[in-house]
């Protein structure tokens, strides 16, 4: 596993931050792919993004790792918990799926609680599948998480996208 401090973490947070709040639903996958490339760019090479199928990233001892946008929320008796996650999303059905094509670690992200944990795959349960997708939930365990550290951005990172194609638009 990976040393998470030694991740360029003040970076990680600033680019978090720079996604929080209500975006278009369109954007998510945008969400998702500017994480995923800041995860790897601020790891001090301890991570590649290899973005296969259930597996974003790859370390140097071979593991796997994928990552979530979460909501982390307070379980009614304590703790943290992520209740439900997509962990396989099919155009058709999962009757192929097994928990061997799970990544070895999770890494979750709540953008805008600015909150991550890094969990190992015997932390996750399969919750349901269906024919269309299989969801999860995981309990992390306070040395799951990485401590973020608070930081300020000027400006949204789809609000700065939004300016740019105005710009653009009027360009032409």
């Amino acid at each position: 596993m990976v040393n998470f401090s030694e991740f360029e973490l003040d970076r990680l947070a600033k680019v978090m931050t720079a996604l929080r709040g209500k975006i278009d639903r369109t954007d998510y996958f945008e969400k998702g792919t500017v994480l995923e490339k800041a995860v790897s760019a601020y790891s001090n090479q301890q991570l590649a993004r290899i973005n296969e199928e259930g597996k974003d990233f790859l370390d140097i001892d071979d593991n796997t790792y994928e990552q979530k946008i979460v909501t982390i929320k307070k379980k009614p008796r304590g703790g943290p918990q992520i209740s439900s996650f997509i962990i396989k999303n099919w155009q058709g059905e999962t009757k192929d799926f097994s928990e061997s094509m799970m990544a070895d670690y999770y890494i979750f992200m709540d953008v805008d609680n600015l909150k991550m944990c890094v969990v190992p795959r015997e932390c996750v349960q399969i919750k349901e599948t269906k024919a269309a997708n299989v969801t999860a939930c995981c309990d992390p365990l306070p040395e799951h998480f990485i401590e973020l550290p608070e930081v300020e951005v000027e400006k949204s990172f789809f609000k700065l996208k939004e300016d740019w194609i105005k710009s653009y638009l009027q360009s032409i």
